[in-house]
């Protein structure tokens, strides 16, 4: 039967190589600024955290500099996982172990034909409401299930399969994690990411792992003094300048540490010889976070505004890597718009899955731009919602928000009545409201905000931020999923109050 599907699936593919099902690896930054790929975008910046993997991965393959998540990081992981935007995906804000993933997945659709792998941070759901990977299209999931449990860099235990597993000893003080006392989360998903890919290739059966680390997003730890509990060996003076403040150092190494991931993900496929039967693809879910309003050397952002929350450019938007050894051409760039809603259509484009069998999306795909053949579908429109509960330094205040970006305008409605209209062709930085000289734009933005259903779990609403109250509560959430995966430090240790 197996045998038959692969068959046909082949057959009708337009991208495949050999008729080979290609490998698909899809890497996912939690909180990776848009400058923090510079050298890999381009952007010229006279202080820099070095990305030498990024650049590597952007000199043998795709930069795509106009691609698109969601301002905050679960919400980006519902849109890669179901081709839905945020105005139609089940899960809408932080706190997907209250309102679980719903729709089909691509790893549903690619399990069929592909051994299929969720390596880190999931945020969707658990087993106990319907949203675990494990039900969703994973064959196997290694990591943590909540957002909450996600800011632990250190944590006592995480998941495998159904199972919890222990990673660190309760009562290491916090200062000995950094210098190699204890298992940093991120070193573990790396180290678990190679098994499996080196795994996969001696079976000869394609694979699809989505591999979601935590950096270089914040932890904090009570008796260091440092934001970013990056371990001490990333902290790389030889690179990283040790003129910095301590907290931008921190993040620095953080960053340096995703690098490091990618680069060995890079390295395995090489030295395995599957480059030219993998597809690898590389971004962050949204924009900077915790040292927004930090003074720190160097430009996370480029030149775009906004942060993490917001739904300005520097919230939502990231350069997208590709990389595919003999059908990517090397050092080649695109500025389409294109968002991760677009990752289910373009793999299963990719291997040939008829676009009739898959589920209700709202993306296009991008194979014909990756590979440079055929003509590349365009999106009528792009989509946002948020229901941010911080105000934004730029220009809105918190409440429910809504964006639209048609092909150079970009529109941003904020509790219903403010609106901002920014031409991105000759304003990326969004500085000029021009929403008074071009009403006919504005009509028309209007009319595509309208591109959504109601939420019950994230209702749209001017009055209450019902939709962000959920996922702020750490406690709330250790209630939920049980106190051994929420440790709450108990001074310089990492033990359970």
């Amino acid at each position: 039967m197996l045998r038959t599907l692969i068959f046909t699936v082949v057959a009708e593919g337009r991208f495949l190589q050999n008729a080979k099902l290609p490998n698909i690896i899809f890497i996912l930054a939690d909180d990776l600024g848009y400058g923090d790929t510079m050298q890999a975008s381009n952007i010229t910046s006279s202080t820099r955290i070095p990305t030498p993997n990024m650049q590597r991965m952007a000199s043998k393959g795709m930069q795509l500099t106009h691609f698109y998540t969601s301002p905050v990081c679960t919400p980006t992981r519902c849109s890669l996982m179901t081709g839905r935007h945020t105005g139609h995906c089940s899960v809408r804000g932080n706190g997907g172990l209250y309102t679980p993933i719903k729709d089909t997945t691509v790893a549903k659709l690619l399990q069929k034909t592909h051994t299929t792998a969720l390596i880190g941070k999931w945020g969707l759901g658990s087993r106990e409401n319907g949203g675990h990977p494990l039900q969703h299209g994973f064959d196997y999931f290694f990591g943590q299930l909540g957002d909450m449990q996600a800011f632990r860099w250190y944590p006592y235990q995480i998941d495998r399969q159904n199972e919890s597993v222990v990673l660190n000893d309760m009562d290491i003080p916090a200062s000995a994690c950094m210098a190699g006392g204890c298992q940093w989360v991120n070193d573990v998903y790396r180290d678990e990411a190679i098994r499996f890919i080196r795994n996969s290739a001696a079976q000869h059966k394609p694979f699809f792992l989505y591999l979601a680390p935590t950096t270089p997003h914040w932890a904090k730890l009570p008796d260091v003094d440092l934001h970013f509990p990056t371990p001490s060996r990333y902290f790389d003076y030889e690179i990283i300048n040790p003129k910095w403040p301590r907290d931008a150092q921190g993040f620095a190494a953080a960053v340096l540490a995703q690098d490091h991931m990618l680069g060995l993900m890079l390295d395995e496929v090489e030295t395995l010889n599957i480059a030219r039967d993998t597809l690898i693809l590389f971004c962050g879910d949204n924009g900077m976070d915790l040292h927004r309003r930090s003074n720190f050397p160097f430009n996370d952002n480029g030149p775009l505004r906004g942060f993490k929350e917001s739904l300005h450019e520097g919230g939502v938007r990231q350069v997208l890597l590709a990389q595919w050894q003999g059908m990517i051409s090397p050092g080649s760039v695109s500025h389409y718009n294109f968002a991760v809603w677009d990752f289910l259509p373009t793999v299963s484009e990719i291997i040939g899955m008829p676009s009739s069998s898959l589920p209700q999306h709202d993306g296009v795909s991008l194979a014909a731009t990756l590979m440079g053949k055929g003509r590349q579908q365009h999106h009528e429109h792009l989509y946002w919602e948020h229901c941010s509960g911080f105000p934004d330094e730029n220009s809105y205040a918190p409440g429910w928000v809504q964006a639209v970006r048609v092909d150079k305008w970009k529109g941003i409605r904020v509790n219903k009545d403010s609106f901002f209209l920014y031409d991105l062709d000759t304003d990326m930085g969004e500085q000029h409201n021009v929403a008074k000289q071009y009403p006919e734009v504005v009509t028309n933005l209007l009319r595509a905000m309208q591109d959504r259903t109601e939420n019950e779990a994230w209702p749209s609403s001017t009055s209450e931020l019902k939709c962000c109250q959920l996922c702020e509560s750490s406690d709330d959430y250790c209630n939920l999923r049980g106190n051994q995966y929420c440790p709450g430090y108990n001074g310089s240790s990492l033990k359970r109050s």
